[in-house]
């Protein structure tokens, strides 16, 4: 229930009451401005494209919206979190693909590895003063309670970092922000940007020497596996989080970010690489027989044709009905010409056809060589 017109650019009043899945008396919250809480519209290329319509009353549009809470709400995981977000569906009318990316990625990490952190992501019907606005994805945002981190403390000299990357091109220029330590402490720009000068400078005997004491390797190849299993183009260079926890030996790792734009089932596959990932291939000297291995471990398992459709099917049948009502507000006006029930089929068929590609790219891969003899595979780079 919100009493004032809702904005992008400051937050406003909120009281709102969620349903758990499965009970059928609500859990009541308070997001009120003077304690640093409320509601307000999100995104960018979500909102801005979704206004780009002539209907000037924000309640004709379907927008995504974030809310702070007063008090840890622990809606989708037990942290202390006060943030979630709500997420319209404009790129992605099956609403699976994120909650699709996100949960391979933390499989990935049961199987021999250490865990691989993700957004939490659930379903909600979203009410406004009674008004019905639609099916929306439920969300957390990256942030040090998602990443197990204790609260800031000044005194320590080498602490937990969270960057958003904005930009990575082929050269190394970034364009980049600082999501944690908060800003009032300082901007903490060094150690991204000596990351950024080592990629740049070092010598490919440096390289492959000290990399691995900088970036935690195993967490770059469940990364890059997933970007080019998922076919995210925009994956590879943008939308994504570089994070290291507290202390002097500590290693970077990876946090995906909006992964509604893949799966696209497009005629050509690349593979997909970065600044980063580029160097890794060239200099490092067992990156590309790790990749192809971890590959090999992970087929059996998450990456199985069997599971991957199982996760993909039981998505489905949640939100059968649910979808249904969404369509019938919302008609074909963000489906892009296809059906939900098209969107889900293709998604299915994508993300098996996936399988098979990657299987047989990185099939080509043994005895330290790819097959022709080439270094470096085929691939696009942002």
């Amino acid at each position: 229930y919100v009493n004032e017109p809702l904005r992008k650019t400051g937050r406003v009043d909120l009281r709102f009451e969620h349903y758990p899945r499965d009970v059928f008396s609500p859990v009541k919250y308070r997001a009120f401005q003077g304690e640093r809480a409320g509601v307000k519209f999100r995104g960018n290329t979500n909102f801005w494209q979704v206004n780009r319509t002539d209907e000037h009353d924000w309640t004709l549009r379907k927008i995504p919206f974030s809310v702070r809470c007063e008090e840890p709400h622990r809606i989708l995981n037990d942290s202390n979190t006060h943030h979630f977000y709500l997420g319209g569906g404009y790129s992605d009318i099956s609403f699976l693909r994120n909650k699709l990316s996100y949960d391979l990625f933390k499989a990935m990490g049961e199987v021999g590895g250490e865990p691989r952190p993700a957004p939490d992501i659930d379903w909600a019907e979203v009410f406004v003063n009674g008004r019905y606005r639609g099916l929306y994805e439920l969300g957390t945002r990256v942030d040090r309670h998602l990443l197990g981190w204790d609260r800031y403390d000044p005194e320590e000299t080498e602490p937990a970092l969270l960057y958003k990357f904005l930009q990575l091109g082929e050269e190394c220029s970034v364009a980049y922000s600082v999501k944690y330590p908060p800003q009032f402490y300082g901007l903490h720009c060094e150690p991204y940007e000596e990351l950024m000068d080592f990629l740049r400078g070092a010598s490919a005997q440096e390289f492959g020497d000290r990399i691995e004491r900088i970036v935690n390797l195993d967490s770059a190849i469940d990364w890059q596996l997933l970007v080019n299993y998922t076919d995210n183009r925009d994956g590879i260079s943008t939308n994504m989080y570089l994070a290291r926890g507290v202390g002097a030996d500590s290693r970077f790792y990876f946090i995906p970010w909006d992964y509604d734009g893949t799966f696209r089932g497009r005629q050509s596959s690349p593979w997909l690489s970065n600044a980063l990932t580029d160097r890794l291939w060239r200099d490092h000297p067992d990156y590309q027989n790790a990749l192809a291995a971890r590959w090999r471990q992970l087929r059996p398992g998450p990456l199985s044709e069997a599971s991957v459709t199982a996760r993909i099917d039981g998505m489905n049948r949640r939100l059968s009905g649910y979808a249904e009502w969404d369509s019938s507000v919302w008609g074909d006006r963000y489906a892009r010409g296809i059906t939900r029930e098209e969107a889900w089929a293709g998604l299915r068929r994508e993300a098996l056809e996936r399988l098979s590609w990657l299987d047989e790219f990185l099939g080509r891969y043994s005895d330290g060589l790819w097959e022709g003899g080439q270094t470096v595979p085929r691939r696009e780079s942002r």
